[in-house]
Order: structure tokens, then sequence, then C-alpha cells
């Protein structure tokens, strides 16, 4: 990282770390213009000991994306980024152990991360949450693979955050996000997450897992609105590019996955918010 470093990926010198569970692969020389490949090294034990990453000690913004299959979109999003956020910043990469051609494809575009355990229940909150734990920059942004994010997107968010900790962006598509009453991707105070913590659950933890998959974004908002630390930013364009804002085209079994217990977990903010209230 660096003042001048705002590629999606950073060409790392020797001694600098990126974080894997896979052997070591150094992609050698680029295109003209194309960003560069991250050298990607196995570092044991890094999410537990919470070891700071000093080659990135200037990045202002972590961007994590969680995911889960889709290593087509790997490219697209990770060119998106590089195209269109200025300040500096380091991209990490969350991946399952099975996901193969998502891991390969991850390593090609940014530091990468190789959870321990099966896509089940809380996948996203639990992935968001390691990354969280591995990267050390002042603000993270809670990200997924189908994004588009837009001109300016960092800069008009970070613009709203004097005094905040939790900035919405604008996912264009969503009325109640388009309106300033919520956000599903967010940035992210982390001096906010090690103090209070950004879930019902407490200091260092950004996304509830008690979730399936939704209402983690839910609770974040509504909490951060209750402690006055929430600011929305209408110009801070990150499109979702979800199936339910396009006529369900692009509908897939990662989408499935997250949808089916969307029931299970409203009644659960439900029931987390009245225990928050009554302590």
């Amino acid at each position: 990282g660096g003042a001048a470093v705002h590629a999606s990926v950073h060409a790392r010198p020797e001694g600098q770390r990126a974080v894997s569970s896979v052997a070591a692969v150094d992609h050698g020389a680029r295109a003209e213009g194309e960003p560069a490949a991250g050298r990607i090294r196995t570092v044991a034990g890094a999410e537990d000991s919470g070891e700071a990453d000093a080659a990135h000690a200037q990045d202002v913004i972590d961007i994590l994306v969680p995911m889960l299959r889709r290593a087509e979109q790997v490219e697209t999003l990770a060119r998106n980024i590089a195209a269109f956020t200025e300040p500096p910043y380091t991209l990490l990469w969350i991946c399952s152990p099975d996901d193969g051609a998502v891991i390969d494809a991850c390593q090609q575009w940014g530091d990468t991360h190789v959870v321990n355990w099966q896509p089940g229940p809380g996948d996203y909150a639990r992935k968001i949450n390691a990354g969280y734990r591995l990267t050390s920059s002042p603000w993270i942004f809670t990200g997924a693979s189908d994004l588009k994010f837009h001109d300016r997107w960092v800069e008009n968010a970070l613009a709203q955050a004097n005094g905040y900790a939790v900035v919405g962006t604008n996912d264009m598509h969503n009325p109640v996000v388009k309106r300033g009453d919520h956000s599903t991707h967010t940035l992210i105070s982390r001096a906010y997450i090690d103090g209070p913590g950004a879930s019902f659950d407490g200091p260092g933890i950004v996304y509830s897992e008690a979730y399936d998959h939704q209402y983690v974004d839910t609770e974040l908002v509504w909490l951060a609105k209750r402690r006055d630390v929430w600011a929305h930013a209408a110009d801070s364009l990150v499109e979702h590019l979800h199936p339910f804002w396009h006529g369900r085209r692009g509908m897939d079994a990662t989408y499935e996955k997250g949808l089916a217990r969307g029931r299970d977990d409203a009644r659960l903010f439900e029931q987390r918010k009245s225990v928050y209230l009554s302590a």
C-alpha cells in the first residue's frame, strides 16, 4: 500500500504479506495497462494472530469480497474496482476451500484468503468477519461479487463520514436504500467495530453470524441509527446487480442459498432487537 497505490491488486516485493491458504504463485510479467497480479503466499495463523500488515499501513480502505462460486465475475469486478477507486486500498477476496476455480481466479486479482469451513449458515457474515480480522485500514467496505462501482464512490462516502462510523452507499435500485434508510453494502469505521462493535454481538464483530444470510445489514443499520453514527451517501454509487432489480435475470444457486431462510432471518432480527432493547 501507499499514497500512489490504488490498483485493485498490489505487486508485492519480498517481505510484503498476502493472505492465502494456497502455495506461493508468482504471476510474472503483465500486459501493458493491466493491473499487476499479486504474489500469493501462505501466512499460517494470520487470522488468529491479528497481525497488522505494515505494507498496507497507508491504505484508506479494505474492500472485503466474500465469494461463493461465480469465478467468472472475479476479473470484471476487480477491473471495475481498479477503475473507480482512487484512495489507496486493499482488495481481499475471502473464498471457500472447495471453490477451486474461484480461488484460482481471485489469486490473479488481489489478496486471497481461504477459510477453513464449508459454506453453511452465516457464511457471508463469517467471511466478512474473517476479512476484518485479517486487515488493518481505517475503513472496511462490505462487498460482494455482484456489485458495480461508479466514479468517486469512496470519496463521496467518506465525505459523509465526519462524525459517523457507518456510511451507507447507494445501490441504485432498492427504494429503501435510495431514500437513505438502508444500505446493503456499507463503509464501516474499523474503530467502531473494534469498540462497541457493529452488531448486537459486541466488540470485534462486523456482522452477526447468527443469521443464515439476510438481515445482517438490517441489524448493522438499525444499531448505527440508534447510536446516531449512521449516514447515507446518496452520491456514493455502488450498484447492486441482484436479480430482484433485473427481472430475476441471473438467479443462481448462490442467490437461492441466500434467500432460502429469509423469513427465519426476519424473525430472528425482531427477537434479537427485543433482547437488545430489554437489556
